[in-house]
């Protein structure tokens, strides 16, 4: 879902899922030929997920050696 949402609007993509300041950045990229604010928020959202995902196995590893 993030990711169809960094292709229709990158920078709300990146508002979603970063810090404010990157989407400043984002913005910035968008209005640079819409490409570079695609591959930005496409990163974000990737970075978001796997952090995600690594905050839930250690929670799950936590909970099993506890």
């Amino acid at each position: 879902m993030l990711s169809l949402l960094a292709v229709l609007c990158p920078p709300l993509a990146v508002l979603a899922v970063s810090r404010p300041s990157q989407v400043a950045v984002s913005v910035g990229l968008t209005s640079l030929l819409y490409l570079p604010g695609l591959v930005h928020a496409l990163a974000a959202v990737d970075r978001y997920q796997v952090e995600r995902r690594n905050e839930a196995l250690l929670k799950a590893v936590g909970h099993h050696y506890a």
